[in-house]
This record gives structure tokens, sequence and C-alpha cells, in this order.
């Protein structure tokens, strides 16, 4: 029997220096 809502799945990236500091990181290649 099928679901009547689809499944969402969340997916969380690593932490960046940027990322603990309050800054946002965009498209920049930051290592984790």
């Amino acid at each position: 029997m099928s679901s009547v809502y689809p499944q969402i799945h969340l997916v969380r990236h690593g932490e960046t220096a940027w990322s603990l500091s309050g800054q946002h990181t965009g498209r920049t290649d930051m290592p984790l």
C-alpha cells in the first residue's frame, strides 16, 4: 500500500570554520 505523502530525505553537510563562525561560504571550496 503506497503512502499519500511523499518521502522526504534531509541531508546535512559537515561543518567548516566559516559555518561555525556564522559566515556563509556559498560556492567557496572550504575543507570540512
